[in-house]
């Protein structure tokens, strides 16, 4: 299974937010459908996404899932009911709204 979370940096203000666009706002991370560990690459397999060790002897037969193609096997769409960077940036616009009007 891949999930993707919001890990906002909190840009400084001269710099302004990229929004959903930004690199954080996206970052993959990988778990076994199986036993849930967290992994740095699954195997596409028809049981599901799976490491390496639940995937067992015929993992030579599996499509690889790493941090080069995981876009290829989800889209954020699926995990993202609402975009979290785009409301991070709302969220510090008005905190510096509220420092510069008070």
């Amino acid at each position: 299974m891949i999930k993707f979370e919001n890990e906002c940096v909190g840009c400084p203000t001269g710099m302004g937010c990229l929004g959903s666009g930004c690199p954080h706002s996206h970052v993959p991370y990988m778990y076994c459908d199986k036993c849930g560990d967290e992994v740095e690459k699954l195997y596409d397999t028809c049981e599901g996404q799976l490491c390496e060790e639940c995937a067992g002897s015929d993992k030579e037969d599996y499509t690889v899932i790493d941090e080069d193609n995981v876009c290829n096997f989800t889209s954020y769409e699926e995990y993202d009911e609402y975009d979290y960077a785009d409301l991070a940036y709302e969220m510090k616009r008005d905190e510096r709204w509220e420092e510069d009007h008070g």
